[in-house]
């Protein structure tokens, strides 16, 4: 309960960790539903370098970063280090996430 409550009132929050969590949560909680991949789809579209570092795709850097800009991978990074875990407890989000990575066009 608690944590719809912080999503409700973060929905208007312009960075992707709160997009990430929302779309998590909605997994975890309904499963691959229309609305889950939408919340995730809207994640990705917020910052696409996340899954990146989580997936090992990118690797992460040696000294820690200094700032973070919305969009760019250091807001990845960052989100990496904030939500990672949450994201790797649960095997069948990562899953998802990688599945509807695949189903989701390229921005033309």
């Amino acid at each position: 309960v608690e944590v719809h409550k912080l999503l409700h009132r973060y929905k208007d929050e312009i960075t992707s960790a709160w997009s990430y969590g929302r779309a998590l949560v909605t997994f975890l909680e309904h499963g691959n539903t229309r609305h889950s991949r939408a919340n995730l789809q809207e994640a990705l579209h917020r910052n696409i370098y996340f899954p990146s570092y989580l997936l090992g795709s990118l690797p992460l850097p040696d000294v820690p970063l200094e700032y973070m800009e919305i969009g760019e991978p250091s807001e990845g990074l960052n989100l990496f280090y904030v939500q990672g875990s949450a994201w790797v407890a649960h095997e069948r989000a990562i899953d998802w996430l990688v599945e509807v990575i695949m189903r989701t066009p390229d921005p033309a």
